[in-house]
């Protein structure tokens, strides 16, 4: 039951925990603040436990996060790593990863969510894991006769507890902390305990009531007491009772407070003191809604944050229908174009767009995010995209689907390159479902790359054939997708090292690419192609397709396409025995990577760095060069370059005749 003080409960016990040294750390994912999917949960709780800072937890964080693994070697990593610590693991409102359709059966929405729990009840943990929820979760249901829940997980390992409210004696001590309880008699107060039963939220909406009623409109109404005479509170009259006290605090707001209240509502997040003034322009508004317990109020670290008890929340999506929720959601999308519309319209000055409509601005925004990667501008980037999460929740909320997945093209690269992974994945396969031709063949595309990465080439391949014959279709408006999805295909190939292959698809591309006059695409393109006229030996046409690239990615000011280029003209400089200048064009591409966080291109130069300082006998530098790339690689959890620097580091020993090293 909503309002019975779970989450209240859980925080006293956090406190006490916490006060008896019981437990290392705690950490609390709001479920109701989440998308209910995997990615959404392995995101926070990954990166909970990188920050950690101990032994082996970075590595699972980032392994947790990592879609190369599957779900179950994910969550064994994970065990490998935390078994022995003693943490508190929170997953308050559990409820809201259920099933929206029919949340009371306890059966979780998203299926790679279901398998996590399920590998999680396989292991055995130091730490607690303490869910609160108003229904009976399904995978914690007894399998009669077995000892055990349907999860696997043995009966003795799990503690179930059905909150019963307040006792008497406790619901009287809280009520003296209300100010219309406070005021009411021993008599009174007898005669409404049976109606409260003890739940703390109802009581704060009841004791707000109060305020407005009075305690005689309470005990003369006889849907709640009976013909009687007497609090009987039934069943079915308890299960109603916040809808009862909301009715009545809901009667009293007027027309302008119930549309803040709704519009408030659909907020995941909570909201700054900033934010929320924003939104709330009448004062006496937010006053009204604070004093009915409508609007919670929070102090943490950052200051004072607002949000809807999740109740209110639903009670009031109840009473206004999906319409109005849908205007209520716009709204929101608006609160966060505003919140960076300064810095939107000094972007679009500066490329002589200052006539877009303003439906564009989230797609635009979109773009700079992109855009401000590129050049590695990461802090604005990760708070910009941060905010476009929330807009494409929104949008979604809308049914605009096609302006949710313009969102979800421009995040992907970003989100990838901070290994987000899953997290883009899960929005891309919601884009996929929910769109239609064009939009439904971008998403396609950019997952199959995602895919690729992961080394899932006949999957990635199949997807990419689909969107290149889907675009090659439609003629004109699908040439650019076209020559993207074509160059993407040849990526496969290269890695399977059919060169030849790869090579005719980049050239198809790049003329569509010349054509449209599409110079961050070409520079891309040019850059590829050079790789792979390296993997040819054609080394003096590489360099020189390679310097193409270079200029390419510097004139449109791409910083990340400019690093793999310096990057690309170093491997190839190395095979023409230039070494020095293949030095320079590293470290080059070294500051560019370590400018805009690319932690792996980071490594790679490092890597190539120290093979040529071996080659001049500069033993130890070398030695210092392969262990920072080294520490990279085990961070990112990538096993075959881990194995490809520590035999580098073993040669490095052995021209040195330090053979037992």
């Amino acid at each position: 039951m909503g309002g019975i003080g779970k989450t209240s409960l859980t925080a006293k016990l956090i406190e006490k925990l916490e006060h008896e040294n019981a437990i290392e750390k705690r950490f609390v994912i709001r479920c109701d603040q989440i998308e209910p999917t995997f990615a959404g949960v392995a995101e926070k709780f990954g990166d909970f436990i990188k920050l950690l800072g101990k032994a082996g937890h970075a590595e699972a964080g980032i392994n947790l996060q990592d879609s190369q693994y599957s779900i179950s070697t994910r969550v064994s990593l994970l065990n490998n790593a935390i078994k022995e610590r003693r943490y508190l693991i929170v997953f308050d409102n559990f409820e809201s990863l259920f099933s929206e359709k029919a949340p009371q059966i306890g059966r979780l929405a998203d299926a790679p969510l279901q398998e996590f729990f399920m590998a999680l009840f396989s292991h055995n943990w130091h730490s607690t894991f303490l869910f609160t929820c108003r229904y009976q979760w399904d995978l914690l249901t007894e399998e009669p006769g077995m000892n055990r829940f349907t999860c696997n997980l043995p009966l003795a390992n799990c503690h179930l507890l059905h909150l019963p409210g307040l006792s008497p004696a406790q619901t009287r001590m809280l009520m003296k902390n209300l100010p219309a309880l406070s005021k009411l008699t021993f008599n009174q107060q007898n005669q409404v305990l049976p109606l409260l039963l003890g739940h703390p939220h109802t009581i704060r909406l009841f004791d707000a009531y109060l305020k407005q009623y009075g305690i005689d409109a309470v005990l003369r109404d006889e849907t709640i007491i009976g013909t009687g005479g007497q609090p009987s509170a039934p069943t079915a009259i308890v299960e109603k009772l916040g809808d009862y006290f909301l009715d009545g605090l809901w009667s009293r707001l007027n027309e302008a407070e119930k549309d803040v209240l709704g519009l408030l509502s659909v907020f995941r997040m909570s909201l700054s003191e900033k934010g929320l003034s924003q939104l709330i322009t009448a004062p006496q508004a937010r006053i009204t809604l604070l004093n009915y317990s409508l609007l919670q109020r929070e102090s943490g670290e950052d200051g004072l944050s607002y949000q809807v008890h999740p109740v209110v929340r639903g009670y009031v999506e109840s009473k206004l229908g999906a319409e109005k929720m849908r205007g209520y959601h716009v709204q929101a999308v608006e609160f966060y174009v505003r919140e960076h519309e300064d810095y939107l319209l000094k972007s679009l000055k500066a490329n002589n767009l200052t006539n877009a409509p303003r439906n564009e601005y989230p797609k635009l925004l979109a773009q700079i995010t992109k855009l401000a990667a590129q050049q590695g501008d990461s802090d604005v980037a990760e708070h910009l995209t941060e905010s476009l999460l929330e807009m494409h929740h929104h949008l979604f909320a809308t049914d605009e689907y096609e302006q949710a997945g313009e969102l979800v093209t421009s995040l992907v690269p970003f989100l990838d390159m901070h290994g987000r992974c899953e997290v883009a994945k899960a929005l891309l396969r919601q884009s996929i479902a929910s769109l239609e031709d064009f939009n439904k063949y971008v998403a396609k595309g950019n997952l199959a790359t995602l895919l690729n990465q992961e080394g899932k080439w006949q999957e990635a391949l199949a997807m990419y054939h689909e969107c290149i014959d889907y675009f090659a279709s439609i003629g004109e408006q699908g040439k650019q997708n076209l020559a993207v999805f074509t160059s993407q295909q040849a990526q496969i190939y290269q890695n399977r090292g059919e060169y030849e292959q790869a090579l005719e698809l980049e050239r198809r591309a790049s003329k569509i690419f010349e054509e449209n006059k599409d110079e961050n695409s070409l520079a891309v393109n040019h850059y590829r192609i050079a790789q792979l006229l390296d993997c040819m030996k054609r080394y003096d046409e590489a360099l020189a397709a390679g310097e193409q690239a270079l200029t390419n990615a510097r004139a449109i000011h791409n910083q990340q396409c400019e690093a793999a280029c310096l990057h690309e003209l170093g491997v190839t400089l190395n095979q023409l025995n230039r070494s020095q200048e293949a030095f320079a064009r590293f470290q080059e591409s070294l500051e560019i990577t370590e400018k805009i966080g690319d932690r792996a291109a980071q490594a790679d130069a490092l890597t190539e760095m120290g093979k040529l300082l071996l080659a001049a006998a500069q033993f130890n530098v070398a030695i210092e060069f392969f262990q920072k790339s080294i520490e990279i690689y085990y961070e990112q959890q990538n096993p075959v370059k881990v194995a490809i620097v520590l035999e580098w580091i073993g040669i490095t020993f052995e021209q040195q005749d330090h053979f037992s090293e």
